[in-house]
């Protein structure tokens, strides 16, 4: 489990964080990720653009991981 109580600056950054917890050979098959954000804050539009750089990476990728909520 992750908890981000202070969104990241940046997809890359959300990206590092999770990946910190899933690792290879953990012996864990999924990792769950939390937001808290408040509403109407700088957290909910930094979370939007986040998701929006995310679509953009994939496209030009081809990944496919979940959504970031």
């Amino acid at each position: 489990y992750i908890i981000n109580y202070e969104q990241a600056e940046t997809y890359a950054e959300k990206n590092q964080r999770m990946g910190r917890i899933r690792r290879v050979g953990s012996e864990h098959n999924n990792v769950v990720v939390y937001d808290m954000i408040t509403e109407n804050s700088f957290d909910e539009v930094r979370l939007q653009k986040i998701e929006k750089d995310k679509i953009l990476a994939e496209s030009l990728v081809g990944s496919t991981t979940p959504p970031m909520r």
